[in-house]
């Protein structure tokens, strides 16, 4: 995230927490992130950021199709 802010670059990031100089959409519960997932990442990509970050989420239980969901959305691309 530091990297693509420093460069200028507009940062969207789906969290628990604010973070500093980016777009936020937080999110308090696993089951609100599955509810809004797709919200979130639709509303960010409208707000015209350049990068999406996600938080990443025990792959278990809620957490399983959460993660899928995220790994379906990015392509697979993971840091």
């Amino acid at each position: 995230v530091t990297k693509d802010l420093a460069s200028g670059r507009r940062v969207g990031v789906i969290h628990t927490q604010p973070i500093v100089g980016c777009e936020n959409r937080v999110y308090r519960s696993l089951e609100e992130l599955a509810n809004k997932l797709f919200y979130y990442l639709r509303d960010l990509d409208r707000s015209g950021v350049d990068v999406i970050y996600g938080l990443t989420v025990p792959e278990e239980g809620i957490g399983l199709a959460i993660m899928n969901r995220m790994k379906k959305s990015c392509g697979g691309s993971i840091l």
